[in-house]
């Protein structure tokens, strides 16, 4: 505590945080800042993500303490039924190509802060300022709040999209989002240098959010609580090994060190701030050859599917690959014969052994029951009933636990999930959002999902599906004795409401 007053909080996020990459740097000295933290704090593993493992949903729960299911924010590839096309936030160049630059990053600029992400939960920026808080987003895409900013947008970004962004965003108090959004009032006497323009993300890059965090700092601008987004490491993993990426951890460990050398010491940043630090998902390796990548299009060839950048006009399915998970959301135009598209799609998904898990939902005297089928096993689940998970959340299931290597111990008889942890909030969260699939695919370990517009990282890494080695992220916390046992990613928000002496909302009271 400094006086009367909590101390301030810094959340940064590095993206595609590997937990193995980052013990290794810390054997060989690698990462000092972080390192520092380390030792004079909490770490934590396996911080657990939420499914799918992918950015916009990582973050979106960040930032609400929610899951899909009351974010709504699905992945990074979905659709919308509402408005019969594909969101895409810019997955590959391919699909910018085909759905075009201009609804590309409306979508992520505008659209996914301001229409997409639900406004049944507030943000953590919302929840803080009511309540007489200061906060700030670094780049951090999610970044809903009270406040409005304009956008500045670069004049190349301009031309290339026809002059159509226009628009303002609703932010934090203090909201930096590279070039694009800067508020004159913070930096109009600066001297400031950061790297910027089309070679650099148009400053959505790390040395960015570095730069402009330490500054507000040192300029006595820093507020209760301010998140950093570094997302460098992520597509650097992309094109390398996940578990090879120290070069990128280095790097991300130098702004961190910046937001730290802008105190008058380590341990000073210590005494006034509460740190945490960790991954918003991790990433594994696809294995190299046609093997790895699994060709939704060809497998469901028999299906008229919808197409980027074209309106789903009397079309069965829409396919959403989201790397190392995939929607397949079956279309309204011929309702008669909904169950018996869905009931096919899940048939041919099971004969190709590359497919780890499907899932999908059913509605039975009342209750809406989750089933997963996995090679030989199959089960179904709700919430409530006799079974508790390491979690304390309860739930009901008939079949065979092995479709999330799953069992329950004989002593206490508690539910455990290895391989996917978390295994049934998770995935009951993400089929409770009426934004995602109607049937819903995992790629085993190893294997990627194809797709019109997807990338692919054979022999790289990749992200997106249940499984640990997507899912488990390290985690710092430092200058606290506040804990938080077996964490997750949605426990940031109740965690940083609790140091402020903040009341959770009800709808996380759960």
């Amino acid at each position: 505590m400094t006086g009367s007053r909590p101390k301030k909080v810094i959340l940064t996020i590095i993206d595609s945080l590997n937990p193995q990459a980052l013990e290794s740097c810390f054997r060989r000295g690698l990462v000092p800042a972080l390192q520092f933290l380390k030792e004079k704090g909490q770490y934590y593993s396996r911080c657990v993500s939420v499914f799918p493992t992918m950015t916009p949903t990582a973050t979106s729960s960040i930032v609400t303490g929610t899951g899909p299911d009351f974010h709504q924010v699905p992945g990074f590839v979905w659709f919308s039924r509402r408005e019969k096309r594909f969101i895409n936030y810019g997955a590959s160049f391919g699909a910018i190509w085909k759905l075009g630059l201009p609804t590309v990053i409306e979508d992520l600029l505008f659209n996914l802060n301001i229409k997409q992400l639900s406004k049944k939960v507030r943000t953590i920026y919302e929840i803080l300022e009511d309540h007489g808080w200061s906060t700030a987003a670094i780049n951090f895409y999610i970044f809903r709040g009270r406040n409005v900013f304009e956008t500045k947008i670069p004049l190349l970004m301009q031309m290339l999209t026809r002059f159509k962004l226009i628009g303002r965003l609703m932010g934090p108090k203090l909201l930096v989002l590279g070039e694009l959004c800067r508020p004159a009032r913070l930096f109009k006497d600066a001297k400031l240098w950061a790297p910027v323009g089309p070679f650099y993300r148009f400053g959505v890059n790390d040395e960015f959010s570095g730069i402009i965090s330490s500054y507000l700092i040192k300029e006595g601008k820093q507020p209760d609580l301010m998140l950093i987004y570094l997302p460098d490491t992520d597509s650097y993993a992309h094109r390398h090994k996940p578990t090879e990426i120290e070069e990128s951890l280095i790097k991300a460990d130098r702004q961190v060190e910046r937001v730290l050398n802008a105190y008058s010491s380590w341990d000073k940043a210590l005494e006034e701030n509460v740190f945490l630090v960790a991954g918003d998902h991790s990433q594994s390796l696809v294995q190299g050859g046609e093997g790895s990548i699994i060709d939704l299009r060809a497998l469901l060839a028999e299906f008229r599917q919808a197409s980027l950048g074209r309106l789903a006009i009397q079309k069965d399915i829409a396919i959403c690959p989201n790397e190392r998970m995939s929607y397949v959301y079956i279309l309204r135009w011929r309702e008669h014969r909904q169950a018996a598209i869905k009931q096919r799609v899940i048939e041919l998904l099971r004969e190709d052994r590359r497919i780890d898990q499907i899932m999908w939902k059913e509605k039975s005297s009342g209750l809406d029951k989750y089933v997963i089928s996995r090679g030989d096993s199959r089960l179904w689940f709700t919430r409530g009933g006799g079974g508790i998970d390491e979690y304390g959340q309860r739930w009901h299931w008939e079949g065979d636990l092995a479709a999330v290597d799953g069992y329950v111990e004989e002593n206490s008889l508690k539910l455990v999930f290895r391989d996917y942890p978390d295994s049934f909030n998770r995935i009951s969260s993400l089929l409770d959002c009426s934004q995602a699939g109607d049937v819903i695919c995992t790629a085993k370990p190893g294997c990627e999902f194809d797709g019109e517009g997807a990338p692919i990282h054979p022999g790289t890494g990749s992200h997106g599906s249940l499984h640990w080695e997507d899912s488990c992220v390290p985690l710092i916390i430092a200058g606290t004795e506040q804990k938080l046992e077996q964490p997750r990613i949605v426990d940031f928000v109740p965690f940083i409401l609790k140091h402020f002496g903040v009341k959770l909302p009800d709808y996380l009271k759960r």
